[in-house]
């Protein structure tokens, strides 16, 4: 990395995820250590204009986009421009499937060659119970909220089915290619033991993704964040 690099680009390391066939990274940035000129020095090409994003969004994007170039490193693939599709969805090369999370300092990325999986990955940090209480009913339903989950506090449990839900979402949008809401999936148990939250889907979206169908999402909880992930069969 470039000297400016090494500021804004703080630790990058792999994560040992024993069940996911591929690889998947993780990385620390520094939004205060931001500028342009990093997208050039860590050899990343913006798919929009610099000078009309917010700082913000300049180096959450780029975060992810590095991210994503590390593992491609990992699995060794060179590294290709990794564009944005129609619905904001990273448009992979070919040969490869994966899916980026970013929150203000952490951006992860899973990768795989292997192309029959569906990959989600997110991640999130733990709710304020004020926020919990604005937007829950928008994430989970009435009858998810009565499941005694084995998880320390509400804004934990509302996190954890929140991420749950991005990562199903990321996981099932290649092979859906529409969006759907939080309501199409269905929290039925979450265990803190294992570390796993299932979600059930109440409708049918695609070949594959059936009324019916259940997902189990792994989760971790880490300095104040959750971070969930799916890699499973399409």
């Amino acid at each position: 990395m470039q000297p400016q690099s090494k500021y804004f680009i703080s630790s990058v390391r792999v994560l040992d995820k024993k069940s996911f066939d591929g690889v998947a990274l993780q990385l620390f940035f520094d939004v205060g250590n931001y500028c342009d000129s990093l997208y050039s020095d860590l050899e990343i090409e913006p798919p929009f204009s610099l000078e009309k994003v917010s700082i913000k969004r300049k180096a959450d994007f780029l975060a992810g986009r590095y991210a994503a170039k590390q593992a491609m490193q990992q699995l060794s693939i060179a590294y290709q421009n990794i564009t944005i599709g129609d619905h904001r969805q990273p448009i992979w090369p070919h040969g490869v499937v994966g899916s980026i999370s970013h929150t203000q300092e952490v951006a992860v990325c899973l990768l795989s060659k292997n192309t029959q999986q569906l990959i989600g990955v997110d991640v999130e940090n733990i709710l304020d119970t004020s926020v919990t209480k604005e937007i829950s009913k928008s994430i989970i339903s009435q009858e998810e909220a009565n499941i005694n989950p084995s998880v320390s506090g509400f804004d934990l449990f509302v996190t954890i089915a929140f991420s749950a839900k991005e990562t199903l979402f990321k996981a099932l949008f290649p092979q859906v290619g529409n969006y759907f809401g939080f309501d199409v999936a269905q929290v039925v148990s979450i265990c803190a033991g294992s570390q796993v939250i299932y979600l059930r889907l109440k409708e049918s979206l695609a070949e594959g993704c059936s009324k019916g169908r259940e997902f189990a999402i792994r989760y971790e909880v880490i300095d104040g964040r959750v971070m969930s992930y799916l890699a499973c069969k399409s």
